[in-house]
């Protein structure tokens, strides 16, 4: 019998190491975007160190309808390597990477505001577009416009090349953190994360 042939995938992660190993190349900063391409028996086809002079932290990596990848975490970075943006905001910012087919870099986008900011999940829309989900402590400063409290949701519509069309600071009155989101079959999106409350006494 023919052996089992799952469907060629590409993993992502954050990674801290030079080259050595499986890595072939070196690191970039303290922590970097490691992105490697596997074929459908599980060998590298391809790999790719992206990244700044401090930390850089990815946490969702999904296929794009052109046969790409967008890429989302969240830096520390300044310009320098692969960034093109200050985190200069904060000492977190959104930070997104669209990659072509093999693993080359098309645009990048730093979006923060002037305190902490992490983003933990991006999806394509319908229309071609992206949605990025993750929360921010972050007040009305920089690409932010709405105000946040403690920790908020702040999610923000992308258009396909990477630029805002709209942003929504969503808060329960206390510590509220985005890990997930898709989108619906009416057009919205539906968020899920944790709402967390201290109770003093």
């Amino acid at each position: 019998s023919s052996k089992p042939q799952m469907a060629a995938t590409c993993w992502g992660g954050h990674s801290g190491s030079n080259m050595n190993g499986d890595k072939t190349e070196a690191n970039l900063g303290g922590q970097d975007y490691w992105v490697v391409k596997l074929d459908p028996f599980g060998n590298i086809q391809w790999q790719n160190t992206i990244g700044g002079n401090y930390n850089d932290f990815l946490k969702s990596i999904i296929q794009s309808s052109d046969g790409g990848y967008l890429l989302g975490g969240y830096s520390e970075s300044d310009i320098s390597g692969d960034k093109t943006e200050d985190s200069s905001f904060s000492l977190s910012d959104y930070w997104v990477v669209k990659l072509d087919e093999a693993g080359n870099i098309l645009w990048e986008n730093t979006i923060g505001a002037a305190t902490n900011d992490f983003l933990n999940c991006v999806i394509q829309t319908t229309d071609g577009g992206y949605m990025l989900g993750g929360y921010s402590n972050s007040g009305i400063s920089g690409d932010k416009t709405e105000v946040s409290w403690l920790s908020d949701y702040w999610v923000l519509k992308l258009d396909e090349a990477g630029n805002i069309e709209w942003q929504n600071t969503i808060a329960g009155g206390h510590a509220d953190y985005l890990n997930s989101i898709i989108q619906t079959d009416d057009g919205g999106y539906l968020l899920g994360g944790v709402f967390f409350i201290r109770y003093l006494g």
